[in-house]
């Protein structure tokens, strides 16, 4: 029904533009009216806001254009009904090949979908493993739903609210290890995150919970566990995890504290959250930045263990990266490992057990468990 609503409202302006000024007009109102009727659609029937609507209606935006683009073509070469025949089946077929191309529609765009709908079951398998979703859980496997098809437009909760159905019911279909180990070392790090803010936004975490954290980083032959120990400090390390701290950073084996440093900088100041706001990257782009920040994060965090000489647990400051030693019963303020994010610690938290209120990372770092002791 929709869309034949859409073909009337457009002939309309197709006609009303080209008594206005020809082919132009032409053009032009049957554009604005196609804009205007999947913009009501949107609005109405799927319960969207304007917020992602270029994201959400490119492809179809771009073979719009070209089948007009076609007709105008077409009629150039030959008058009259062929000439309209034929610049349709041509602009169609362009249209739809351009939109595969830039993954904005056709097989490359389902192929794009499906691919975050399995991401999405295995982080709804991971929240519902056990006793269940807490609402905690719930919510944040919720926020990651959002952030995971930001880039494609499909935000609104009615949209979200699909999503997640249709990954509930295709979990059991996927084979997991394949798929985790498949994807690129960005997206499976992005996965670990988000795995990690969905089960330690609880309180309490499941034994059943954290083994599937742990099958999670099998699957994706992460060796590293400075990540996981941000989160648990039960989480350890083997000697041999400075070669992959220092790989994360770029660095080779003999790389001095000075070295470790500079590169740390470096790589702090090009995925620096400000600077990445100032680029204005694409959603996703901006996700994956943000999980290597978080990755250079943690390996930073398990060399400077290394030279810590005292046992309590360390703090990240506002400014600078020095970790610093909290004080029990005083409040202060700190930067979390992960997401850089300013927390303000009250005067009677719990040091031990105190998290960032955006990623769940816990801010006090035992550097005794960094270092694999």
């Amino acid at each position: 029904m929709a869309q034949v609503i859409i073909l009337i409202v457009v002939t309309l302006g197709f006609l009303t533009g080209n008594a206005v000024a020809g082919n132009f007009g032409c053009f032009l109102g049957g554009l604005l009216t196609f804009v205007a009727s999947l913009l009501v659609i949107d609005l109405t029937t799927a319960g969207r806001s304007t917020e992602g609507f270029l994201l959400r209606h490119r492809g179809s935006l771009v073979e719009f254009v070209a089948v007009i683009a076609g007709i105008i073509i077409g009629q150039h070469f030959y008058n009259g009904l062929l000439g309209i025949l034929g610049g349709i089946a041509a602009g169609i077929f362009s249209g739809q090949w351009l939109t595969n191309r830039l993954g904005w529609g056709g097989e490359s765009f389902e192929l794009e979908v499906g691919v975050r709908v399995a991401y999405l079951a295995i982080l709804h398998s991971l929240a519902t493993t056990g006793t269940g979703a807490s609402e905690r859980e719930r919510n944040e496997l919720w926020l990651a739903a959002k952030r995971l098809f930001l880039n494609l437009g499909y935000t609104a909760d009615n949209d979200v609210t699909l999503l997640l159905a249709q990954a509930e019911a295709g979990a059991a279909s996927i084979d997991m290890p394949n798929f985790v180990a498949a994807l690129p070392r960005d997206w499976q790090c992005r996965l670990l995150l988000d795995a990690m803010r969905i089960v330690y936004s609880s309180p309490t975490v499941a034994a059943e919970k954290r083994n599937f954290i742990e099958t999670l980083f099998t699957w994706t032959n992460i060796a590293d566990r400075s990540l996981l120990s941000l989160y648990d400090r039960s989480a350890t390390n083997g000697p041999d995890m400075r070669n992959l701290w220092l790989e994360e950073l770029g660095l080779p084996p003999s790389a001095t504290p000075q070295d470790i440093e500079k590169a740390y900088r470096q790589l702090a100041l090009e995925y620096h959250p400000d600077r990445l706001t100032d680029l204005h990257l694409p959603p996703h782009m901006a996700e994956l930045a943000q999980a290597k920040m978080a990755a250079v994060n943690a390996a930073y965090a398990g060399l400077k263990g290394r030279s810590a000489h005292s046992e309590g647990l360390r703090f990240r400051p506002e400014v600078g990266e020095d970790p610093f030693l909290a004080v029990d019963g005083q409040a202060f303020q700190c930067r979390c490992w992960l997401c850089d994010r300013t927390n303000r610690v009250p005067a009677q938290a719990d040091l031990a057990t105190v998290r960032c209120g955006e990623c769940h990372a816990l801010l006090g770092v035992n550097h005794g468990a960094l270092n694999g002791t």
